[in-house]
């Protein structure tokens, strides 16, 4: 179970950072998760109702992500300062964590994963999709749909900057350990409210600042 939470961080990453251009808004995806192995049934009701929210304007990003009530992360990026806040928020409290985007092209080693663009298309949600297929060290082949239609500026967690994927991620599939998890987009906003908060680099009341390392001890 572990092992799929950091599989699904880690397309998180990729997500959120698509070769982007312009414009600004708001999409949020619907998270889905089946399996046929007994053992995950222990899981799937602490999954329900997950999903990931991404918002986006010139320069800066913001990605929300939950996954049931396992646990809460939300990542801010700000361009210009080179700036990430991650907020944490589960069973072990409320981590705040401040890295930058050269920490965070690190992270990954890009000639980890393989990008495929392919020539099919569908539509999802009213815009025309292309298909790509991601290919994970471990040999496991992630399916993805974007578009060209919608293109974002979101420069902070550059695990994946550069492998060519010339737009947003509508739809993608994953297949590990005999579970499948399936996020779709369901709403696509073009205008946004409040930039300000959302944005914010301030940490909230109640979270605990902690650096990567420490985080790390914890088991995170």
């Amino acid at each position: 179970m572990q092992k799929i939470i950091l599989s699904v961080f880690a397309i998180l990453a990729l997500v959120v950072n698509l070769h982007a251009q312009h414009t600004e808004g708001h999409i949020s995806y619907s998270i889905d998760f089946s399996s046929s192995q007994p053992d995950f049934q222990m899981y799937a009701g602490m999954l329900q109702g997950s999903k990931m929210d991404i918002y986006f304007t010139k320069g800066k990003s913001r990605a929300e992500m939950k996954m049931g009530t396992i646990m809460e992360t939300t990542t801010i990026t700000e361009e210009s300062s080179g700036k990430i806040l991650t907020l944490m928020s589960g069973m072990m409290g409320k981590k705040a964590i401040h890295s930058n985007q050269s920490d965070a092209a690190n992270e990954v080693p890009k000639d980890d994963f393989k990008v495929e663009l392919v020539n099919e298309t569908k539509d999802i949600a009213g815009y025309k999709c292309k298909k790509a297929l991601i290919t994970n060290p471990e040999g496991n082949v992630y399916t993805f749909w974007y578009t060209e239609e919608v293109k974002m500026t979101t420069k902070g967690q550059k695990y994946f900057d550069g492998y060519g994927i010339p737009g947003m991620a509508m739809e993608f599939e994953i297949a590990e350990q005999g579970m499948n998890m399936k996020m779709s987009a369901t709403l696509l906003e073009k205008k946004l409210p409040k930039k300000d908060k959302l944005f914010s680099m301030e940490v909230p009341e109640g979270y605990t600042v902690m650096t990567q390392e420490e985080l790390m001890k914890m088991g995170q």
